[in-house]
Parts: C-alpha cells; sequence; structure tokens
C-alpha cells in the first residue's frame, strides 16, 4: 500500500513586496532565495516554496531546488539554505522580481489550491491504462507526470489511487494543457461522475492539506525581521 507522498514545503514570510530583493540572489541557471533557518532538509531536494507577502496580503507559489546550506555562526551570517527556482519556474521568478520593485503585475489566482502530492495514478490512452504519479493535486484539477501526453480538450478515464484505501477514486479529468518538454506532464480539471468520488476526492486533499500544514519547515516572522541583507549567497 503506497504511502502518502508530498514534496516539502517551505514558508519565507516577508513585511513587504520590496524585502523580496533582500533574499533574491542571481546565481545558478535561474536564481534563487536565501531562507534563514534551521531547516531539516538536504540539498539537491526539491521543495515547493511560498512566499507570504504580509503586507500586501499576498502568497505566491513556486518551486525550487535546495543548492547549499549555510550553518549558524558561519562569518556572523545567519543560518539557512540557498532554494534555486527550477527551470521551469523563471516566469514566477520575473513575477516576484516585478512585484518586488513596485511595478504593477497581474496575479492570477486558483480556484482551489493545489497541494505538492505525489500519488500513483492510472489513466487511459488509446484503451489501455496506464500508470504513473501526480506532480500536485487540488479538488478540482491535478497535474499527472507521463510519457504519452494526451491531447488538449480530451476526456481521460482516472483512477487515483490512495494511500490505506483499497479502492480507487474512478473519476474523468478533461485535459487542460500539456508539457512536452523536460519531464512530460499534463493538466486535468476533474469531472465527477457521482457525489462519492467528489467526496472521497475532497477527504484525501484535507489529508494532505493536514499533512502539508504538519511537515510545513519555515522561518518565523521575527527571524526574517532580524536578517535583513541576506542576499550575499553562500558566503
Amino acid at each position: 500500500m503506497q504511502a502518502l507522498r508530498v514534496r516539502p514545503t517551505i514558508l519565507l514570510p516577508l513585511r513587504e513586496r520590496s524585502s523580496f530583493l533582500d533574499y533574491y540572489y542571481n546565481q545558478g541557471d535561474a536564481g534563487g532565495v536565501f531562507v534563514p533557518g534551521n531547516l531539516r532538509l538536504a540539498s539537491a531536494e526539491e521543495v515547493d516554496l511560498e512566499i507570504l507577502f504580509a503586507k500586501e496580503q499576498v502568497t505566491i507559489h513556486t518551486r525550487g531546488i535546495i543548492r547549499w546550506k549555510r550553518l549558524a555562526g558561519k562569518r556572523d551570517l545567519p543560518a539557512g539554505i540557498g532554494v534555486e527556482f527550477l527551470a521551469a519556474e523563471r516566469a514566477t521568478r520575473d513575477l516576484l522580481l516585478e512585484l518586488a520593485r513596485g511595478r504593477d503585475v497581474n496575479i492570477a489566482k486558483r480556484r482551489s489550491r493545489r497541494y505538492p502530492a505525489m500519488l500513483e495514478i492510472d489513466y487511459a490512452t488509446n484503451s489501455v491504462f496506464l500508470t504513473d504519479v501526480t506532480d500536485d493535486l487540488s479538488k478540482e484539477g491535478a497535474a499527472i507526470h507521463c510519457d504519452d501526453l494526451p491531447d488538449v480538450g480530451a476526456i481521460v478515464p482516472l483512477r487515483l489511487k490512495v494511500p490505506d484505501e483499497t479502492s480507487p477514486i474512478d473519476l474523468k479529468g478533461e485535459v487542460r494543457w500539456r508539457k512536452a518538454e523536460g519531464r512530460k506532464c499534463f493538466g486535468v480539471r476533474f469531472v465527477f461522475e457521482s457525489p462519492q468520488a467528489q467526496e472521497r476526492l475532497a477527504a484525501l486533499v484535507d489529508r494532505i492539506k493536514q499533512q502539508v500544514a504538519t511537515e510545513l519547515s519555515f522561518s518565523t516572522a521575527e527571524a526574517v525581521a532580524k536578517n535583513p541583507g541576506t542576499r550575499s549567497g553562500r558566503s
């Protein structure tokens, strides 16, 4: 029976949007951010990153890889980690920089939040069910890694495997987008054929939400406030 797996999530709370420039560093292929704190995460680990702007009441979600760690007390610099943005997140990085520099930006909001859950899922293509893994999941849709991409607009039968349960959730997904470069994946909006399937999915997403909250690694607002100007990188 598969376990409920989620990617680590890091919270970077900032007082206001201009504060982002104190934590951003222009190193690596896509740049990154310094997150202060003694975080128990390994280098090269992929993480979800939530950047909260308190004054603007805006939270931006993005993805990255831990590229380096700094221990407490080294050269009198704060402990923390360097999270490099994934190449696919360059547009989000640019949005963050535009926001931090005081420019007007349009921040699209999903109707329901997607959580970084990695669950086995069967999907039908050419009348054959294949098994792969979700990249994220919400009560309304999912992103699914795959090798055989369905066409946009197709209605795909799905079987989502639920940890600790013997029967999958049977539903359908309307393909809204597909990504053929890098690691292939496609996104679906769920089409429910029964209220039971919708209720089971909602219960599963609530479980994931609780686990993400429990495992959340973060720096407190106080720690961030005490450590401005940390964009000096790996020193």
